[in-house]
């Protein structure tokens, strides 16, 4: 071993000295490839041309050309040969594409290109090292990303960024922070810290930068201590702080979960364990309890980062047994919800969840113990995932897998939940899985179930075959027992038993050990076993490929293939592929005695059978060819002859066939069967040349289509054959004389696995016979063809040689299948067309990889016959027919479509075989994912496996396009396309534009300059183009459907200015297709238009790194680098030039077409479309485009109109006046930031609060005041800068005279200050388009806020006449355009001076007074956008005359209610705007609306809640700390001063007497319907923003058996409860009094009057409506005033058997169903948590029986919700169960009932456990005494009715004592909630809990109705895996309940 090992290295380093370097990571494969011996040298002469081209691009300043070019090439390069150079180029590479980054401006095709090719140099982590090789400057990135997404120029449109570039961009950061350095942490702390608001935007794109570049990779302690501990205790606390779930929480959670993957063992995270929990549980969302409303109220925790963070923490000492207990107690939880019954939209959460939770263990597993090239950190032993935590995770989730695995809704995901926990631990998984496969064999009633378990051991078989040897025995029987799957009327089955069959085939070779077993006395027994079980091979093959046969008899006919049978079509198709890939695999594994044995049967049954389907014949025909290339010459020697002879014989019977005569089904039948056999190839088919070719002149005798089809396939594939390289191998083996030696042991290479370089294949490499047997055949009838077609050409028509179409398109269909099969061999023209090239100073010529030119025999063949010019002889010929065809005959549409494909062939334009090589990657890639196992070592495969990598590297080699040749025949035939392209027909033209594309993509990037003007001649008016050529040009124009690389655009200012132009002057036309296809192209470039740049200098970084590496190289001196940068610099500035000639040119082209022609009114908007593309922030538009956008807002057309705002809005951007600011320190500012940060109310941010005797209401105030208008300032830190603006004498003017203008500003100048022009502008901005669907148009302030920002109050008298009128109009579109001017207008009054402010106040707020007098319940809405615009981003000091304003019309009276809301509106708005520094007139809004809490109207009320949530949102005590100065308002202290007015509601003549439901009618209630007894839970409903604003809610209940779905748990014996502490609280806390009684929480009887119970009403429901709507604003919204809320919620709370007048009161009902799930739904803090328990328990022992059944559905959500917080309290758990338990006993049956429910609910969750002290309870309360003589009556009137019955409960209740009743109905409940608590499993304790029920089901009701409740609901839950459970029942449980669950007949 030593001495290999050795010579290995010894080989290594004499490689490394031929190649000059050490390679670092190469490709494998290529050492496999039939040419690897020429590898080497190849890449040596790429890799040279790449760097040397690479850097001198960059020299040369030739960024979007050359560089561009050679980066690509390097990514091909990389492709080809992998990592194949040294380190140091590899790290100059980075460096070099990533500095370009810093190119100003940099354009999009280059960010795309630039991304792209840094991923693929840094994605093997492993190669280049964090901080010895490589450092990355984050700030490149960030500034890139930052103008990219997040600059005004992108919202504004100003920089027009794709979705995929802006993906491209988020993916690179997260790929290039490996390498950021650790001490660049407190740079970007300081640079994003500020940010932090949690009521500001800027909290999300602050955490998202912060998720997104913080580094967190460390490997080291100065590492840690630089980068990650200067911020985790910090955001962690944030994180705690928050419990509504922000949508910034989430990345948080990406954070956390990056940093505990990263640091494993270097931090302790036992305190967020529980948090974590509870969140993840919250985002399931699930629909547990009986609330009549549930509602999710927290976003969704991203699964898979919160999996990674709970993963992270397994193995660590101090929380894996945490994590461990929760994550099992929580999938208990949760089981039931996996079960296929159970459907909803939580199914995929919990699912991923799942999935998510196992494959970070997997990864986990795969870092500590198998992975040798890791870049991540040392995770410490200590720390490491143990086996044992496997196990049990492994357990917890296996119950919930195996019920996904039927789940159709989640079927393809459990495959892989499967796959991963066989990949951890098959021991655990395999077992189970076998035995449900086998089961489900055998079961006739549920296929799916077989097919289901067939799919999963197929992804699961190859681990568990190498790990788990005990599979190894099931594996025979399996296949044996899959067989009867294959069935004709089940496909989907038969596809998942073939892939099962496919996968068994890669894993054993399927040869007999039987005789080996005496040559191996050392087999163990099971060993042994298994070699005697391998003599069934034989069997299973032969009863395998009779089933596939008899598959192939049961395919249907042919069908039409309409739009119904497509499915089945799809369907079939894919069987066909499985069932030929099948029986080949099959076969290749087999013993060669039984591979001759299948060849015979199938010749046998070839030779007796006659399919006519083409399904059918295809399939069978692509079997013998998939079975003969496992024999080759076997097969041949069998079928070829025999066909042969058929086919001539067939010829020879029919020697001049008509032209329109249908071949012979034996015919076709021979011929399919032949073509298929011409695909196996190898040398043994060159032996049958001379009969094949006898065969092909016989078929081309016939002379009819699909003759002459049937013999270019035949001669394609026997051609393909001789040249190609392929493997016919596909054995999972390699070759070996021992595999048939008969002491062969197969078995001990079942599985086996191997490295590429121990692969050995036995490719197909032409040699000199089969090249000159290729050629020949070519010559024998390629060339006679083209003869034919010569004379035809010459021919005159009907003279000789003329050719009929038939005869004609015969030729072509044969020559096109001879010219494909030999065009990949042909060299090309040396010559290249010169007529264009690139505008480059680089070099572009590139290397070609060579396949063919590698052969001995290439060069010697090639020179024979003068074959070097055969592809341009084809062409002449070819080109030749197509003149002859245009001329003569344009109508033969199928010749010249066969034409335009040999124009493909030929200039190998055309895409070929992509599309198989893209599927075949599909397949390896799902073929590797399916065989994964991390154990294996690194590319260690299956053989199957390898060979398709193999193949994939040469199929890539071979479609691999330099796109740097170019020819005259390329030339004459891009031709020839164009003028095919704009044919009169449409099929021609369509064909020829397909292959015109494929050839600009093909072809070098410059060749469209030579057809776009040719192009363009067909739009230009003065040539007068037909229709056809008008709609071939835009068809040219418009490219591939898809491609953003089309001509009318590419990317070009070259091509913008040609196009652009020649699309407006396009002449029109009447015909509808070419008005629709010109309106699609107009729209594609819109819609794909990105930004472009004019000036592009590379930066100074970039040059010195290029120049010091090839200076380095020693190869270029340095006055030769100085040569290149002058070349350089020349072109550079050039490039740039033209570029703005350019630019200019195209506005100035299109501004004239505007004006001087008349457009229809698509090219009207197009025109002013392409304008506001053009308008750019670093070149100036031209005035003359300014004034025609300007005055276009007048313009007639709506369209046009809208275009012309956006346009203009957009244009005041770059027109803005830059305004002088400087960057003061904090030390000039006087500010003393705390430390630590404390978020919210201090010293040091004082000066930024609103305070009303401070406001700056004078010049000199106004003037010396510090403004800063972002909200987010201040609230936690400082940043080292703050921008602070020149005092105002020290800014630009504003008012400005026209002769003080620019001519842009000029040009907008003017129309401005015409009035009639303003007149008509704003008259169209008034006008409603479509009554109700107008909005606020924000476009509109946009435009507004530019005048008044650039030209101060020039244009304010022309727009004050009209906004008076406007005001006082009634009309809703008059007001809304009054509401955007308005708006507009003070938001761009920012740096207006005071004298300009005070006038404008002066007159504008008697206005808005009179406008919020005059407003309607439909503008309502548009005043608030209007009056949120006028503060938003503004200091409160600066707009403080608005703010003043809303707080004066507050206290005003109000005229209507309609009024009064919307001034709450307006004040919510424009305060929620200022934030957290307003708190003086949030104190004066919750003042006032303090004494008006109990108002009359509802829509006030509810504007109240919502203004009130507002007010209290900054109530935060973030991380843990209060704000040091704390001056925002309270919601506890409001509603503990004003909760007294809600004591009414407690009294007990509050409302009339509930309707009752005594005992004696419980035989009345429908059990089995959900009532209050059971009501129907909600699934989960997300509040909608306007329902929190007091709207409407949906809601969706879902279906009853949704409402039995609740969540099931597990026992934990801690949580035992005693018979004695029952007792003993019994007696202490629980003594209830009866209904009627009054308690200490009422008044002492005195009577409530209507009016105290209606005021107690109104503000109760103001209460909840702050509650509702504080759930998703409020950051903490749970407050501990809200526990003193739940006595009256419950009273209020309505059920569905409630009678009362406050039942029918539909806004109460429905804010008391939204507030209870609100707060039940909340998560607490412990000591909130103690505080509930005790309101809970005081709510219990209540009097008012309505109050306690409505607690329990608070309790079984609340409990849920925090069920991980409880289980850490035990006396509070404790107080809660007794509470449930003793309402179990309650005298109520509604009570009870819902405790039966509660406790149910509590035992699943697992806070109550099943064990022997539950169940002594239980006994003891049954144990109840009953009159046995009662009974029996009670008994015997069951069958009377109920009248009858009612009389007998009476009686029966009568004879006995009611409290031993209720005892003996609580302990039945105890058992009734034990059994439903596991709706779908039968634990061990189960059948004697069962027995137990089973003797009270004829007890007095409730009883008998509880019990045949339960029962019922257990043979419904249990029905489906009855089969299986009933065995955990003995028989004669058995017996009972058969008697129990089965209806007794009617006649017994």
């Amino acid at each position: 071993m030593e001495a290999t090992t050795t010579s290995m290295a010894q080989q290594q380093q004499q490689r490394a000295n031929e190649l000059g370097f050490e390679p670092q990571h190469e490709i494998p494969y290529n050492q496999l490839l039939p040419y690897a011996n020429v590898i080497d040298k190849e890449s040596s002469q790429a890799y040279a041309k790449i760097k040397e081209n690479l850097t001198k691009s960059v020299l040369q300043k030739d960024i979007r050309l050359g560089t561009i070019f050679w980066s690509g090439q390097l990514s091909r390069y990389i492709r080809f040969y992998g990592y194949k150079f040294p380190k140091a180029d590899h790290i100059y590479f980075i460096k070099l594409l990533y500095s370009l980054l810093e190119i100003e401006d940099i354009e999009i095709p280059l960010i795309d290109n630039l991304i792209s090719v840094i991923n693929i140099l840094i994605k093997k982590r492993h190669l280049i090292k964090h901080g010895e090789d490589l450092i990355l400057d984050w700030t490149v990135v960030y500034k890139l990303m930052r103008r990219l997404l997040y600059s005004k120029e992108a919202n504004m449109d100003l920089l027009v960024v794709p979705q995929s570039t802006q993906t491209k961009i988020r993916s690179f950061v997260k790929t290039c922070r490996v390498y950021f350095d650790s001490k660049a942490t407190k740079a970007m702390l300081d640079e994003w810290r500020p940010l932090f608001c949690p009521y500001d935007m800027t909290m999300t794109s602050s955490s998202t930068y912060m998720e997104m570049f913080l580094p967190t990779l460390a490997y080291s302690k100065v590492e840690r201590d630089q980068s990650w501990m200067l911020w985790k205790d910090e955001f962690l606390q944030w994180w705690l702080s928050v419990k509504n779930g922000p949508s910034w929480e989430r990345r948080f959670i990406l954070l956390f979960a990056r940093l505990a993957s990263q640091n494993i063992g270097y931090i302790d995270w036992s305190d967020y364990v529980t948090p974590l929990f509870t969140r993840m549980l919250r985002s399931f969302q699930l629909p547990v309890g009986k609330l009549q409303l549930t509602s999710a109220l927290a976003d969704r925790i991203p699964m898979e980062s919160g999996c990674q963070w709970l993963v992270s923490m397994l193995g660590t000492p101090n929380t894996s047994s945490l994590v461990l207990d929760h994550f099992v107690k929580l999938m208990k939880s949760i089981e039931t919800f996996f079960h296929p019954s159970n459907h909803g939209a939580w199914v995929n959460t919990i699912s991923n969840f799942v999935y998510h939770f196992l494959n970070k263990i997997l990864w986990r597993v795969f870092h500590e113990r198998y992975d040798t090239q890791t870049w991540m950190p040392y995770v410490p032993e200590a720390h490491q995932i143990r086996d044992a935590e496997i196990e049990a995770v492994i357990n917890a989730v296996k119950p919930a897998a195996f019920m996904l695995l039927y789940n159709k809704k989640a079927y393809s995901l459990n495959l892989h939940i499967l796959q991963v926990m066989n990949m951890l631990r098959p021991d655990l998984v395999m077992p189970q899985l076998m035995e449900k496969t086998f089961v489900a064999s055998d079961s006739l009633t549920e296929p799916f179930h077989f097919r289901a378990c067939l799919s999963a051991l197929s992804n699961m078989l190859f681990p568990a075959v190498r790990r788990y040897p005990d599979i190894r025995k099931h594996i025979i029987p399996l296949l044996i027992g899959c067989l009867p799957g294959i069935d004709p009327n089940d496909l989907p089955k038969t596809i998942a038993t073939f892939k099962l069959v496919n996968t068994c085939m890669v894993l054993v070779p399927m040869i007999d050990c039987s005789k080996a077993v005496s040559s191996h006395v050392n087999l163990t027994e099971e060993e042994h076993s298994l070699c005697m079980a391998t003599t069934q091979f034989e069997d299973f093959v032969a009863q395998f490929f009779d089933r596939c046969l008899l598959l192939i008899e049961n395919l249907k006919q042919d069908g039409n293939n309409n739009s119904e049978q497509q499915p089945m079509l799809q369907m079939e198709s894919a069987f066909k592929n499985f069932i030929i890939a099948s029986t080949g695999i099959v076969l290749h594994q087999s013993a060669p005695a039984t591979v001759t044995a299948r060849l015979r049967g199938l010749f046998r049954y070839s030779t007796t059978n006659l399919y006519e389907g083409k399904a059918a014949l295809s399939s069978f025909a692509g079997i013998v060819g998939s079975c003969a290339k496992v024999s080759p010459a076997e097969a041949y020697a069998m079928f070829l002859p025999h066909y042969c002879e058929s086919i001539i014989e067939y010829c020879e019977d029919n020697p001049e066939p008509e032209p329109d005569h249908k071949l012979g089904k034996q015919f076709t039948w021979d011929v399919k069967i032949v073509i298929e056999l011409m695909h196996v190839g190898m040398i043994e088919l060159l032996g049958y040349k001379d009969l094949l070719f006898k065969v092909v002149d016989a078929i081309l005798k016939l002379k009819v289509k699909d003759a002459y089809t049937s013999a270019g396939q035949v001669l394609s594939g026997m051609i393909c054959s001789w040249l190609n390289f392929y493997i016919n191998d596909r054995k999972n083996l390699n070759p070996s004389d021992e595999h048939h030696l008969v002491d062969y042991l197969a078995i001990k290479d079942w599985g086996k696995i191997m490295p590429p370089r121990e692969v050995k294949l036995k490719w197909h490499i032409a040699t000199e016979a089969e090249f000159e047997a290729a050629f020949e055949a070519i010559e024998r009838f390629l060339t006679p063809t083209l003869q034919k077609l010569e004379k035809f050409v010459k021919s005159a028509p009907g003279g000789e040689g003329d050719l009929k179409k038939d005869e004609i398109q015969n030729h072509l269909h044969l020559a096109h299948d001879l010219i494909g099969s030999v065009s990949f061999v042909l060299p090309f023209e040396e010559a290249q067309w010169t007529d264009h090239s690139y505008e480059s100073p680089v070099d572009f010529a590139t290397w070609d990889p060579k396949i063919f030119q590698n052969l001995d025999c290439y060069d010697k063949c090639m020179a024979k016959n003068n074959r070097k010019t055969l592809r341009v002889r084809i062409f002449r010929h070819v080109q030749a027919v197509l003149r002859k065809l245009m001329t003569d005959r344009e109508d033969d549409v199928d010749s010249i479509i066969i034409i335009s494909a040999i124009y493909g062939q030929i200039s190998q334009a055309q895409e070929g075989s992509k599309p198989y090589y893209n599927d075949h990657w599909k397949f390896y890639t799902s073929y590797k994912s399916s065989v994964a196992d991390f154990v294996k070592p690194k590319k260690y495969r299956e053989r199957s496996l390898i060979l398709e990598r193999a193949l994939l590297q040469h199929e890539m080699r071979l479609l691999s396009s330099d796109r740097t040749r170019f020819t005259a025949m390329m030339h004459e035939i891009m031709l020839d396309l164009i003028d095919l392209s704009v044919s009169r027909y449409a099929k021609v033209r369509s064909s020829a534009q397909a292959m015109f594309f494929s050839g600009l993509t093909a072809f070098p990037l410059y060749v469209y300059k030579a057809y776009l003007p040719i192009i363009l001649g067909y739009l230009d008016p003065k040539n007068k183009p037909t229709h056809n050529q008008h709609k071939g040009a835009l068809y040219l124009l418009l490219g591939k459907a898809k491609s953003r690389m089309f001509l009318a655009f590419y990317l070009r200012w070259e091509v913008m200015a040609q196009v652009w132009p020649a699309l407006l002057k396009a002449p029109h036309s009447d015909k509808q297709t070419i008005q629709l296809l010109s309106t699609k192209l107009i729209r594609k470039l819109s819609h794909y238009y990105v930004t472009i740049t004019i000036n592009n200098v590379v930066p100074k970084e970039s040059l010195d790194l290029s120049a010091k590496y090839l200076k380095s190289s020693g190869t270029f001196s340095e006055p030769q680098v100085a040569s290149l940068l002058e070349v350089g610099v020349k072109h550079e500035t050039g490039r740039n030039t033209k570029r703005l000639a350019l630019y200019h040119r195209l506005v100035d082209d299109i501004v004239e077409l505007r004006n001087a022609s008349e457009l229809t009114w698509r090219l009207n908007e197009a025109s002013l479309d392409m304008l506001l593309d053009l308008i750019r922030n670093e070149v100036p538009l031209s005035p003359k485009a300014i004034k025609l956008l300007a005055v276009c807002l007048c313009d007639e057309s709506v369209g046009v109109r809208e275009i012309a705002v956006n346009s203009i809005a957009v244009l005041m951007r770059p027109m803005k006046r830059k305004h002088k600011f400087k960057m003061c320190t904090l030390h000039e500012l006087k500010i003393k930031p705390s430390v630590p940060p404390i978020a919210g109310h201090r010293p040091d941010n004082e000066w930024l609060m609103y305070k009303v005797e401070e406001k700056p209401d004078t010049k000199a105030k106004y003037e010396s005041a510090r403004f800063y208008d972002k909200s987010y300032l201040g609230y936690y830190t400082w940043p080292s800068e703050i921008k602070m603006y020149l005092p105002f004498n020290e800014q630009p003017k504003i008012n400005r005279s026209r002769e003080e203008l620019s001519e842009s500003e000029a040009a907008v100048y003017d129309v401005f200050t015409n009035p009639d022009y303003v007149d008509q502008f704003l008259n169209y901005l008034c006008m409603e388009r479509e009554k109700g669907k107008n909005t606020f148009c924000f476009k509109h302030v946009e435009l507004f806020r530019g005048l008044f920002r650039n030209y101060g109050d020039t244009f304010l008298p022309l727009f004050k006449s009209h906004i008076e009128r406007m005001v006082v109009e009634k009309k809703e579109s008059h007001q809304r355009c009054a509401a955007e001017l308005i708006g507009g207008m003070v938001a761009g009054a920012k740096h207006w001076s005071f004298a300009m402010i005070d006038d404008l106040r002066k007159w504008l707020v008697p206005l808005l007074a009179q406008a919020i007098t005059n407003i309607s319940s439909e503008t309502v809405k548009d005043w608030d956008m209007c009056f949120q615009e006028m503060v938003r981003d503004r200091d409160p000091r600066r707009v403080f005359w608005v703010l003043d304003f809303l707080s004066e019309q507050l206290e005003s009276p109000s005229p209507s209610a309609l009024v009064g809301s919307a001034r709450l509106a307006l004040i919510q708005g424009a305060y929620g705007q200022q934030q957290w520094r307003i708190p003086e007139l949030l104190f004066k809004v919750v003042n006032f609306l303090e004494g008006q809490l109990d108002h009359p109207y509802k829509n006030i009320r509810s504007k109240m809640g919502s203004v009130l949530s507002m007010s209290f949102l900054h109530e935060l005590a973030l991380q843990g700390n209060a704000p040091l100065l704390y001056s925002n308002p309270s919601l506890d202290d409001v509603i503990r001063s004003h909760i007294y007015k809600l004591e009414p509601l407690l009294r007990e003549d509050a409302f009339p007497s509930l309707s009752s439901t005594s005992i004696a009618n419980i035989s009345q209630l429908d059990l089995n319907r959900d009532t209050v007894l059971r009501p129907a839970p909600s699934v989960p409903m997300v509040i909608s923003q306007d329902s929190l604003q007091g709207g409407m809610v949906e809601t969706s209940v879902s279906n009853v058996d949704q409402a039995q779905s609740y969540h099931r748990g597990l026992n934990d014996p801690s949580l035992s409860i005693s018979n004695t502490s029952i007792l003993s609280q019994s007696k202490s806390n629980f003594n209830l009094p009866r209904e009627g009684a009054s308690t200490t929480s009422t008044l002492g009887g005195v009577p409530v009057s209507n009016d105290e119970k209606n005021r107690a009403i109104r503000v109760f429901k103001t209460f909840m409506k702050v509650i509702v709507n504080s759930q998703r604003t409020n950051l903490q919204p749970f407050h501990t005033s809200y526990v003193e809320l739940l006595p009256y919620l419950c009273r209020l709370y309505p059920t569905a058997r409630q009678h009362t007048t406050a039942s029918s009161d539909d806004e109460l009902n429905m804010d008391a169903r939204l507030c209870m799930s609100c707060l039940a739904q909340s998560l607490l803090e412990p000591d909130q948590l103690q505080l509930l328990v005790e309101k809970i328990e005081s709510v219990a022992a209540s009097s008012s029986w309505h109050m306690r059944v409505c607690l329990l559905p608070y309790i079984q959500v609340f409990v849920f919700v925090n069920l991980f917080v409880i289980r850490h309290h035990a006396p509070l758990l404790t107080t809660i169960r007794l509470i449930v338990l003793r309402l179990l006993e309650d005298e109520r049956y509604e009570v009870s009932q819902m405790a039966g429910v509660t406790l149910s609910g509590m035992i699943s969750c697992g806070l109550i456990s099943i064990n022997e002290e539950l169940l002594n309870i239980a006994e003891s309360l049954c144990g109840a005494r009953l009159n046995k003589k009662k009974r029996r009556k009670s008994r015997l009137t069951l069958e009377r009715g109920s009248d009858s019955l009612d009389r007998s409960l009476a009686s029966s209740s009568s004879g006995m004592s009611q409290r031993d009743l209720h005892r003996r109905h609580a302990g039945v409940l105890i058992l009734s909630s034990c059994i439903l608590s596991s709706p779908y499993t039968v634990p061990d304790w189960m059948p004697a809990v069962v027995m137990r029920l089973s003797r009270h089901l004829h007890e007095p009701q409730p009883i008998q109705a509880s019990v045949k409740h339960t029962f019922s609901e257990f043979r419904r839950t249990h029905h489906d895996n009855w089969h299986e459970d009933k065995y955990k029942f003995s028989s004669d449980e058995r017996v009972v309940l058969t008697d129990l669950l089965v209806s007794p007949n009617y006649y017994a």
